[in-house]
């Protein structure tokens, strides 16, 4: 089970890299053409700039949107790639252990699972808790 979760760790930490340096190349034009059209985009790029490391882990933590293509996003908007890559794979991680942990447990190609209902949201928020406190500013008095 430990070599099926480190092997989906490498596998996804490899699989960030390449779209991320694809749209940090490619896509830098495209965004800044995008950002000048339309206003909305370029507050999406401030925010993302001001709170990159949150902003990359819960659009990861999510899965809403494909992976791929929020690596792309994030290479065009120069988020810093060390917070990316750490912010990504903190934020896939749940799914990479819940889904290997499960697989030998039931169909996953359910949705409706109680595999899914139950243990992957409340593993995505314990990890959010635990990140956010990670990454919590210290305060000085």
């Amino acid at each position: 089970m430990w070599i099926a979760i480190t092997v989906n760790a490498v596998a996804v930490a490899l699989s960030v890299i390449l779209p991320y340096y694809f749209g940090r190349f490619a896509g830098k034009d495209l965004l800044d053409t995008l950002k000048v059209k339309f206003p909305k985009i370029k507050k999406l790029d401030d925010f993302a700039g001001k709170n990159e490391f949150m902003v990359v882990y819960v659009v990861k933590a999510s899965g809403v949107v494909p992976s791929d293509l929020m690596s792309v996003i994030y290479g065009a908007m120069n988020v810093n790639f060390f917070k990316f890559f750490v912010a990504s794979n903190l934020g896939m991680l749940p799914f990479n252990v819940l889904f290997t942990l499960l697989a030998n447990k039931g169909d996953l190609s359910n949705p409706y699972s109680l595999l899914y209902v139950v243990p992957i949201p409340v593993f995505v928020v314990i990890m959010s808790i635990v990140v956010k406190k990670m990454t919590g500013e210290k305060k000085i008095k």
